[in-house]
């Protein structure tokens, strides 16, 4: 027999062995196998319950019916990441309860303001050596900072990683490197030393992408009497740095420093660097978390309930999304009560101004909500323009001036010189942002004309060019009207030709 019948009658064999065996033992069932069992959704008691475990309750609406997933993959990785005790409702469970009550797709206004005043826009370089393939202007002002004669222009180049002003008249001959920053997000001027002579407090995210690293910087840019600037670190190895305002917080005749560190998703807060310098060679400043929370994107300084103390207002992004206002209370103590609470922790604050909108004498918020960088990338119709109106209480009033997608950064003026403050703001959009086929048509500039006091008439500057980061308004020149300063911003490769600037104005 050959060796492969040899191995077919062995098979042979085995299976008529089974085949008795089975014959002669009893019957007994076979147990079916079970069908899966369906997780049922939660309820919404149970979503709140973990949803409050972080942050507010976000309704359905929040998102669209398709990027749910993701953001509660994202939210349980952060549960799990941080140690929050269980037991909570399942990813599966809550996932069902917001997917069969969101929406399919955001609604947009796809209509826009009429153009019926036309501004004036004029693009400005900044020819520097080194200049980078892309623009990366994070912040601008108007300050008086190398010139006490003269209005300059401060620039922070976030991409580039240089701070630096031009006289804005003469932009394209006379642009002065202040100093070199990692990745500077903003800049205030201050006579830190009380020299006589103005300098840079910077903001150095350290790392301009988003990371729990802690490359964030504060860097004091001292001006020596040649005009050229030194530069100090006065904090390192905190998260990264958005904002830094100056005041003598604590009535020591010195001045402090308050620090909002964005961080990531792990690291920032908001800090007070306490002044303890008695050589200014080397500077000595003490940190002090006032706050532990995340987010910090601004911290304007002013005295709020007028008592002569300077306070100052923080806005808290990420999943916190509140306007705080910070008392001062004197020693160094202070009082947290909260100005705004973003109805979902999705709201993407983006920037904030102290202002009398009304004319009423007290300070209102001016704000913004258009941050549009997380994943998914999304155009979000609940972004817009609002006004924080100070009634003497908290909270302020919520008003909604209008919705704009991408809003990021929005600031008062009279711009047509009638008495009251009318409001101009610039948006910043991804150019992958979905739906892709209303990029074109939202608007990337707009002006609130307030026609009488607390009312507002919305008018389109500019459309479908969402590259503006950051502005600012003010006055020179021989006509002195309001002019804005806009500061571009793009991706590596999305828009290398932009400028880094741009001047707008509104005819004679």
């Amino acid at each position: 027999m050959t060796r492969s019948w040899r191995w077919c009658a062995l098979i042979v064999a085995v299976a008529a062995g089974m085949w008795f065996a089975l014959r002669e033992s009893p019957e007994e069932p076979i147990s079916p196998v079970p069908a899966p069992v369906e997780e049922p959704e939660a309820t919404e008691v149970a979503v709140r319950e973990i949803c409050a475990k972080c942050h507010a309750y976000p309704p359905p609406e929040s998102f669209p019916l398709g990027a749910w997933r993701q953001e509660l993959r994202q939210a349980y990785d952060f549960i799990r990441n941080s140690g929050i005790s269980a037991p909570y409702a399942s990813l599966e469970s809550v996932a069902k309860f917001y997917e069969r009550r969101a929406p399919k797709d955001f609604t947009f206004n796809e209509s826009p303001a009429p153009l019926d005043v036309r501004f004036r826009s004029r693009p400005m370089k900044c020819p520097l050596p080194g200049g980078t393939p892309s623009p990366g202007t994070t912040f601008v002002d108007l300050v008086r900072l190398t010139r006490k004669d003269r209005t300059e222009l401060l620039v922070c180049d976030a991409w580039g990683g240089r701070v630096m002003v031009c006289d804005p008249d003469q932009p394209e001959s006379t642009w002065k490197l202040i100093g070199s920053v990692t990745a500077p997000a903003r800049a205030a001027v201050v006579d830190l030393d009380r020299d006589g002579r103005n300098d840079l407090v910077v903001a150095d995210l350290g790392y301009l992408l988003p990371t729990n690293g802690k490359f964030g910087q504060v860097i004091w840019l001292r001006q020596r009497p040649d005009g050229t600037f030194a530069r100090h670190v006065l904090a390192h190895g905190v998260g990264r740095v958005a904002d830094v305002q100056a005041a003598d917080f604590r009535g020591t005749g010195r001045l402090d420093l308050v620090v909002a560190v964005f961080g990531g998703r792990t690291t920032g807060e908001t800090i007070l660097l306490e002044n303890e310098t008695s050589d200014w060679n080397a500077p000595r400043f003490v940190p002090r978390v006032l706050d532990d929370r995340h987010g910090g994107v601004h911290v304007p300084v002013c005295d709020l309930n007028r008592d002569g103390k300077p306070d100052f207002v923080a806005l808290i992004t990420q999943e916190h999304e509140q306007v705080v206002a910070f008392i001062n209370e004197g020693g160094g103590k202070f009082r947290k009560e909260t100005i705004y609470s973003a109805p979902h922790p999705a709201f993407g604050s983006s920037g904030i101004q102290m202002v009398d909108m009304n004319g009423d004498g007290k300070l209102d918020v001016l704000f913004t909500n258009g941050d549009s960088l997380d994943p998914p990338l999304l155009l979000k119709s609940f972004h817009g323009v609002r006004w924080l109106e100070n009634c003497g209480t908290f909270p302020f009033k919520d008003h909604l001036l209008g919705e704009m997608p991408g809003a990021m950064r929005a600031v008062a003026a009279d711009w047509d010189r009638d008495g009251d403050l009318d409001v101009f703001a610039v948006g910043f959009l991804p150019v992958k942002a979905e739906p892709r086929d209303l990029y074109s048509k939202l608007e990337s500039i707009s002006w609130f004309e307030q026609t009488a006091p607390g009312t507002f008439k919305r008018h389109a500057v500019e459309i479908g060019r969402h590259t503006h980061m950051t502005c600012t308004v003010g006055m020179w020149g021989a006509d002195l009207r309001p002019r804005a300063v806009v500061g571009n911003f793009a991706m590596p490769g999305d828009n290398p030709n932009l400028a880094p600037i741009e001047l707008w104005k509104l005819p004679p």
